[in-house]
């Protein structure tokens, strides 16, 4: 009988198999080919992609590197300015002259972040200054190179020999130094005509590495050479063996290759950027294994993909074969009536979201105090008896600011303190002022010795806490809360300076940038587009890469003064050396934020006022409801949350909570009868006893007495 009924199932299935046949062959298999297609066309596209970012990378590396080497160049032409320079020509000279001309020297070792050291050579009196000491050049390089090698030798000839701008590599040397990069220019110096002396900038060669590893992250070598064919510097698989190879020269001379194939075991690819404009030829080198990583998530997820498209080809396959099925299985039913239909079963995966959220303890004490040296650093009155109470006079305590442009977190500026602390165990304060970009580190301290090398410890705290490395710029040391304006106002004057040393025209147009940022700043863009268009007008006076500077300084003030959102449009602009280019996209942003702050309300922060008091009403029961909270709901800093709250209530945010509570705390005395603690814990009071004399100086009475006479 079941075999009977079965046959005849199968007999009457025929047209359904061949259906469901046709479904396969005319859905499911072509969409696989297209996507088989697909995959390999995306493949290849995604490989040119990635040898497009890598040259890319090195295009910038090549002219970062060039706008080093043109910043060293002025340099030297400073140095050789300067009249201290000039006393170790001199034949007999005084020891402090020479100390005086060797600490001139030195205050351009921290100019920038790669120079390990700079120096001056004078070959008429055979004095080499660096370090801030004197040497001969024999001493020279009997400390800094092994004596009796090659590369005392060549570096002799190297101070001695040439001309003009010229660059040295060393080795690294056991128990001496580590590899160096020297860059010497021949200046003159005194005022004369002709080059006697030799300015020369130390680079480590650890150092210039760390840099390209900035640029390329996945490389595993790293080659700077002169177009003429000297190694400047080389790293990982890009030794000095390989690259004097007859196989790399020769791709090194051809101008139209820029990928060679180095078939090592990890196949790896070198990447060429050379720039006809450019005196410097960049390689990275970057195996396979690394560049296949990325191709190889892409893939996995193409792979997903596909699983996902033959998967919903299999479900419309179940879905037609289920209708279609459906008249077979009552036809079975009838002429098979004893057969059991088997139901299957389904599994349900549940599966539970868990939100973590960092729990962030700031004290009150430090808040107020933060929140005043703000109010003095951004010109508001900021109240003297808080001042007095906060920093007593008769404590003796040292400030002074630290600016930097790292931008911190409310959880990092914790840390960061905590860190400072148990480091240095220095105190710190940590804000920002509203329109400035910078983080504002204020030092205090009872002892002025701590305030050596501050900068240097700050630079430490900033790695140890956030894994990235920061300059910092310092003001004076003053010695009363007071003083802080002053220490500020300082320390932007030194960031000035520092960008200006590399200002050799004495009519660059500092003066007139300042006062740009500073139409930014107020929002007064008519005169912004005025002094804009002005500036624009005096840039053939200057030099070619004058006016690159002058053009990175307007952009860097423009978004020095203004806030992120309107920024987007110039980030392309920061790369090309096509300066009309920044002054016209300049020119068209400020013109947009022009037109949009005509037709803006004056109340801007209407907006983020009515969220804030939501926020604040819906959550102040919530005992950990406190303003660093309420600061990262609306992503923005306390002190800003602060201002705002006092200005949409009329109330400080801790009176307004508190008031909030006991109102509540009032309702639940009248109708409920918990426990006087259980309505301290309800209504956010976390201490019965602080529940409860709050509770007095607000209504008068005790908890328990309010609610036997309401």
């Amino acid at each position: 009988m079941y075999k009977l009924a079965y046959r005849s199932l199968f007999r009457k299935s025929s047209m359904l198999r061949k259906l469901l046949l046709s479904i396969l062959c005319l859905i499911c298999v072509p969409s696989v080919l297209i996507q088989i297609v697909t995959i390999q066309h995306s493949t290849t596209q995604f490989t040119e992609a990635q040898h497009t970012q890598t040259l890319s990378c090195l295009q910038s590396v090549n002219t970062s590197f060039t706008e080093y080497i043109d910043a060293f160049d002025t340099y030297s032409i400073k140095i050789a300015n300067a009249d201290d320079v000039e006393l170790p020509l001199r034949k007999n000279l005084a020891g402090y002259d020479l100390y005086k001309a060797a600490s001139k020297i030195k205050e351009y070792d921290s100019a920038y972040p790669l120079i390990k050291y700079v120096g001056v050579y004078y070959p008429s009196t055979d004095r080499l200054i660096c370090n801030g000491y004197c040497y001969t050049l024999a001493d020279f390089a009997d400390l800094y190179y092994p004596h009796g090698a090659d590369g005392y030798q060549a570096v002799t000839r190297f101070f001695t020999d040439t001309q003009g701008t010229s660059f040295f590599s060393t080795d690294e040397y056991a128990d001496r130094r580590e590899a160096q990069l020297l860059f010497a220019r021949s200046v003159s110096v005194g005022g004369g005509l002709k080059d006697n002396a030799k300015v020369f900038f130390a680079l480590e060669n650890s150092r210039l590495q760390q840099w390209c590893r900035s640029f390329l992250t996945q490389s595993s070598g790293v080659a700077i050479q002169l177009t003429s064919g000297e190694h400047l510097l080389h790293t990982g698989v890009l030794t000095g063996q390989l690259l004097a190879t007859q196989e790399y020269s020769a791709f090194a001379a051809d101008l139209g290759s820029y990928i060679f194939r180095l078939h090592d075991e990890d196949d790896t690819l070198i990447y060429k950027y050379q720039s006809p404009d450019s005196a410097f030829v960049i390689l990275a080198a970057m195996p396979q294994n690394m560049i296949n990583e990325n191709l190889n998530q892409y893939m996995r997820q193409v792979r997903t993909s596909l699983i996902l498209t033959l998967l919903a080809m299999l479900i419309l396959t179940a879905v037609t074969a289920y209708i279609n099925y459906r008249p077979i299985m009552d036809l079975l039913r009838r002429n098979a009536p004893m057969l059991d239909n088997t139901a299957a079963s389904e599994l349900e995966l549940l599966q539970s979201a868990f939100f973590h959220r960092d729990e962030q303890i700031s004290t009150q004490d430090n808040l107020i105090r933060t929140f005043l040296v703000s109010d003095l650093l951004s010109g508001d009155q900021a109240d003297p008896r808080e001042l007095a109470r906060y920093f007593p006079a008769e404590e003796k305590m040292y400030f002074a600011i630290s600016l930097t442009d790292i931008v911190l977190s409310t959880s990092q500026i914790a840390a960061m303190i905590e860190q400072a602390n148990q480091m240095f165990g220095i105190e710190l304060l940590i804000t920002t002022i509203p329109r400035r970009k910078e983080s504002i580190f204020v030092f205090l301290s009872r002892d002025i010795r701590d305030f050596a090398d501050r900068e240097e410890k700050l630079s430490q705290a900033v790695l140890r806490t956030m894994g990235a490395e920061c300059g910092f710029v310092s003001g004076c040391v003053v010695d009363n809360i007071q003083g802080v304006e002053l220490s500020y106002k300082d320390a932007i004057r030194n960031y000035y300076q520092i960008t200006e040393s590399l200002r050799v025209p004495d009519a660059y147009p500092t003066q007139a940038i300042q006062e740009f940022g500073n139409h930014i700043r107020r929002n007064n863009l008519d005169a912004a587009l005025t002094l804009l268009e002005q500036i624009r007008l005096q840039l053939p006076r200057y030099s070619a890469m004058h006016q690159k500077l002058i053009g990175f300084d307007m952009v860097r003030t423009y978004i020095h003064n203004v806030a992120a959102d309107d920024i987007n449009e110039l980030d392309y602009v920061l790369s090309p050396d096509n300066v009309p280019m920044m002054f016209t996209v300049l020119r068209t942003t400020i013109e947009k934020r022009r037109r949009a702050a005509e037709s803006v309300s004056k109340d801007i922060n209407r907006e983020m006022k009515a969220q804030l008091v939501a926020y604040v009403n819906e959550n102040c029961l919530d005992s950990d409801m406190c303003l660093t909270a309420a600061a990262d709901h609306l992503n923005t800093s306390i002190y800003t949350v602060s201002r705002l709250f006092k200005e949409a209530t009329g109330m400080g945010f801790k009176d307004y909570i508190t008031s909030r509570r006991l109102q509540h705390a009032c309702h639940l005395l009248k109708t409920t009868s918990l426990s006087v603690n259980a309505i301290a814990q309800e209504c956010g009071f976390e201490r019965l006893a602080y529940f409860s004399n709050l509770f007095k100086n607000e209504y008068g009475v005790a908890p328990s007495v309010y609610r036997a006479n309401p």
